[in-house]
């Protein structure tokens, strides 16, 4: 059952690269890394979009940035800020 739903999760997510979304930022991974969350990602249920800058300080948990959707995997999003 776990892996019929992650292949369904997988599928998901690969239709949502190269879209552009909202997000709210939660906070930083790391110096280059922000964690967000768009409209349809639940805190602590659903996976994490996780968004690639040059400088995670820069960014203040409680903002919304528009991204770009770079890539997926089963749970989480990578993407970038939107120019």
């Amino acid at each position: 059952l776990m892996e019929l739903q992650s292949g369904i999760s997988l599928g998901f997510n690969l239709t949502r690269v190269g879209s552009e979304q909202t997000v709210l930022i939660d906070g930083a991974l790391d110096d280059s890394t922000l964690t967000a969350r768009s409209s349809i990602e639940s805190p602590d249920v659903d996976g994490e979009i996780l968004v690639k800058v040059k400088d995670s300080s820069l960014y203040a948990p409680g903002t919304f940035l528009k991204v770009r959707i770079t890539g997926a995997d089963m749970y989480d999003l990578t993407a970038e800020p939107s120019v």
